[in-house]
């Protein structure tokens, strides 16, 4: 989108952080993917909300946060407590075995913590994907005809 040359290296899943999306650029080796695109923003001199007004930079940044601090986390919800991270490992090519499983059970046991920590563990599955369900709407009312572009489900219920 920005013309910003990068190649992908799937030799490590996590960044600097322990999540996902990072970069590494010149050695350099960075977490967030809001701090990501305020970097090369800054370093290739390009302005990614050039093209915005005011209140549609406020709009962008609203749904951002939504979708990076409340609906990313229903997603754990849905991936790591109710599915136990099943569908992480076979995505990755891993048959389920004693091998898996375990790793599976720590990952699904930290996650849990920090959905607890961070508040949304806290609630029933049926609030949290509620609060999903509200988040995607917003989305696709928002979007309206533009959702008809993604040729992937928006959500794990359906």
């Amino acid at each position: 989108m920005a013309n910003i040359e990068y190649k992908m290296d799937f030799t490590e899943p996590m960044g600097p952080k322990g999540r996902c999306p990072w970069i590494t650029m010149n050695g350099q080796s960075m977490g967030d993917s809001q701090l990501i695109m305020d970097f090369l923003g800054s370093h290739f001199n390009k302005d990614f909300s050039s093209h915005l007004n005011d209140e549609q930079k406020a709009v962008a940044w609203s749904f951002a946060v939504m979708v990076d601090e409340h609906l990313a986390w229903t997603l754990k919800d849905w991936r790591w407590v109710r599915d136990g991270g099943r569908g992480v490992f076979l995505g990755i090519g891993l048959r389920p075995s004693l091998l898996t499983w375990l790793p599976m059970m720590r990952m699904s046991r930290r996650q849990k913590g920090m959905m607890m920590a961070q508040g949304i563990g806290r609630h029933t599955h049926a609030e949290i994907e509620s609060f999903a369900r509200r988040d995607i709407r917003a989305l696709s009312n928002y979007l309206g005809d533009l959702t008809s572009i993604f040729s992937f489900s928006l959500s794990p219920w359906h």
